[in-house]
């Protein structure tokens, strides 16, 4: 974190350096982060750090700050503290000037956690929130047997319940509320800071450790103060993220938002996207809700102890490998591992005939569609289309991704997973991987050209008992 005095670079440069190097003397098991005055990032690991603390989840990426944040003096981070006892008295044991920062900056590393299972959307969270809803509310004791404390819809009353119940603490962390985009205003927030403390304290002096799982976390309009605050008296918050790849995950969260806005295209309140016009308008901006740019505004916020990554295509089943590889969380895992699967409601659908109907319905050529029957007039439609061979051996006119864009994401790809899962990368064949699910996915990359189809009059004769 940048020092609030600023020297000339040379200096400011050497004095992150000597925090580094001073952090990873004191600590000699951590990946350290230290952000630099002039903005470069220090990256430092201990050669003699034991492979078991960086091979054994091989597929998670650790990034661990040492009291980035003081959490009794915000104007003074903790960095800046060690930085000038080492500066003021030369030659000071290191592990003496680290244990002087304890009662003030630091923390016991043996105290509670809460840890933040931050999404981003389309990448299994669903599935391990439902997971916990069902065994909290089953009255299941294994997360007890795991030191672990859920908080219920009473701990965070709001607008969302059942599975859904941790949205409430993610919305009320939403910078301005619904001004950016979310579904709580500040007065809605009330119940949360009302009961939410009292959770806390309870579980902080019960030294349990507190798992919240909400996928609207992923907003970049979170605000971190606000989290900080919210779980006090926690002083360590860690937060876990999902890797899904870009391809897969721009497909599927498309199909998930549209899937929302249904009603509104139907009403002609806004224009139907296809999956190509969306990636050519909301491309920059929902990269910004994708796995790394997410871990990113964590860790580089400095009040989360840690970051970490789970590779979603290291595992067929990401609720078992969460509590089984990643927390290491016995009972729970056990659990986990013969739990009854249940479907998963916001699984996404292909929506090209859905979009298909919608334009015809505006265009009259179809009578009879709202809301209410969409989905089975699109599938009866589709089915009708097949019977009669409309669309013959080559399929429906469509518009494609431009080749550009596609190697660029296929590039970008190959370098993520390069850099943040080394070993699986190459273990798993590196770019002939990335190949490999590129042309698995080739038929999502193209969308239904509806207006061709409409135009064309191919459709007319079908549609006129719709």
């Amino acid at each position: 974190m940048a020092s609030k005095h600023r020297s000339g670079l040379t200096s400011r440069r050497a004095t992150c350096l000597i925090s580094a190097l001073t952090l990873l003397s004191a600590f000699p098991f951590l990946f350290v982060f230290i952000q630099c005055d002039d903005g470069t990032l220090t990256t430092t690991i201990d050669s003699e750090t034991s492979p078991s603390s960086l091979t054994s989840k091989n597929n998670i990426l650790g990034v661990i700050r040492y009291c980035g944040y003081c959490p009794y003096d915000i104007s003074v981070t903790c960095d800046e503290q060690l930085e000038t006892i080492m500066n003021g008295k030369p030659g000071l044991d290191v592990e003496e000037a680290r244990n002087s920062l304890l009662p003030t900056c630091g923390f016991d590393r043996e105290e509670p956690y809460v840890l933040l299972h931050v999404g981003p959307h389309k990448t299994g969270t669903t599935s391990i929130q439902s997971f916990v809803f069902e065994s909290i509310y089953n009255n299941r004791t294994f997360f007890d047997e795991d030191n672990f404390a859920i908080p219920k819809y009473d701990d965070m009353p709001g607008r969302f319940v059942e599975e859904g119940t941790w949205l409430n603490f993610a919305h009320c962390m939403i910078h301005n509320y619904r001004k950016d985009g979310g579904d709580m205003n500040q007065d809605g927030c009330n119940g949360v800071r009302a009961v939410l403390p009292a959770f806390m304290q309870k579980n902080y002096d019960a030294k349990r450790n507190v798992l919240i799982v909400a996928e609207d976390l992923d907003r970049k309009t979170i605000d971190h103060q606000r989290i900080q605050y919210y779980l006090r008296p926690y002083k360590r918050i860690k937060v876990v993220a999902t890797y899904r790849r870009l391809h897969q995950w721009l497909f599927s969260f498309y199909n998930q938002i549209v899937q929302l806005y249904l009603k509104h295209y139907i009403r002609n309140q806004t224009e139907y996207p296809s999956f190509v016009q969306w990636i050519e308008s909301q491309y920059s901006n929902f990269l910004q809700v994708h796995t790394f740019a997410v871990a990113e505004r964590y860790g580089n916020s400095g009040r989360i102890e840690s970051v970490e990554i789970i590779n979603m295509h290291d595992t067929a089943d990401i609720v078992k490998s969460f509590f089984c590889n990643f927390l290491e969380t016995p009972a729970t895992c056990k659990a986990a591992e013969f739990r009854r699967k249940v479907s998963i409601i916001n699984k996404g659908r292909l929506h090209d005939y859905d979009r298909l109907c919608t334009k015809a319905m505006l265009s009259g050529k179809i009578k009879n569609f709202h809301l209410a029957i969409s989905k089975r007039v699109a599938n009866k439609l589709e089915a009708d289309i097949a019977k009669r061979n409309l669309f013959g051996v080559e399929g429906y006119p469509k518009k494609c991704l431009n080749q550009t864009f596609l190697d660029l994401l296929m590039k970008t790809e190959m370098e993520q997973e390069e850099k943040y899962f080394p070993d699986w990368y190459r273990k798993n064949g590196g770019p002939g991987m990335i190949l490999a699910s590129f042309d698995e996915a080739t038929d999502n990359f193209c969308s239904m050209d509806v207006d061709r189809i409409l135009d064309s009059g191919i459709l007319d004769e079908v549609l006129k008992g719709y």
